[in-house]
């Protein structure tokens, strides 16, 4: 069994979730339990969806910061466990009502290990989402998850591996940098 290390203060570019509001989550059939997760100020698309099914405000903004989670994620609320992508990998109820117990509440707290395979955000309505990354194969083309925000995308690869990839899709503006986490943080 290999050594873990785990962090209770997480490792930056996960510090930028702190204290931010979730206020959207993409998820749907045909994704399987492909999820994203909208935090911080709503930025205008450079083109709006022509989704239907996507919310008025996913449809024309993106979050400051989007987890966008590929690997096994669970939901767990006061309740228990209302979903783990592991037990059920079709979109249904499920899905929705956990992504309702995350949409609208704000990070409290970021857990890590290093290797990333494992990642806890907890949430100030008590409910907590958990990551569960896999090593895969290096030459597997999905990825676990990704964190993206100002014009960087922080990817967590099928290696476990951390690459930088470009942010797509973003109007430039003046987003998230470490340093405006910082002053925000300072001011909490």
């Amino acid at each position: 069994m290999s050594k873990k290390t785990v962090f209770h203060d997480p490792l930056p570019p996960l510090q930028v979730l702190l204290w931010q509001q979730c206020w959207a989550a993409a998820a749907g059939a045909g994704t399987g339990a492909i999820v994203s997760f909208h935090f911080g100020r709503k930025l205008p698309r450079p083109k709006p969806l022509d989704n239907p099914a996507v919310g008025a405000d996913l449809r024309t903004h993106q979050g400051e910061a989007i987890l966008f989670i590929e690997c096994r994620w669970s939901v767990t609320s006061k309740n228990g466990v209302s979903f783990d992508s592991d037990e059920d990998r079709k979109f249904n109820g499920r899905v929705a009502r956990a992504i309702k117990n995350v949409v609208g509440s704000a990070v409290l707290q970021i857990r890590a290990t290093m290797p990333p395979s494992e990642i806890v955000v907890s949430f100030d309505n008590g409910s907590t989402l958990e990551l569960h990354a896999d090593p895969a194969d290096p030459d597997d083309p999905h990825d676990n998850f990704s964190l993206s925000f100002g014009d960087t995308s922080y990817v967590i690869g099928p290696d476990l591996g951390l690459r930088l990839e470009p942010r797509r899709g973003i109007v430039p503006l003046v987003g998230l940098s470490a340093r405006s986490v910082r002053r925000r943080r300072a001011k909490v």
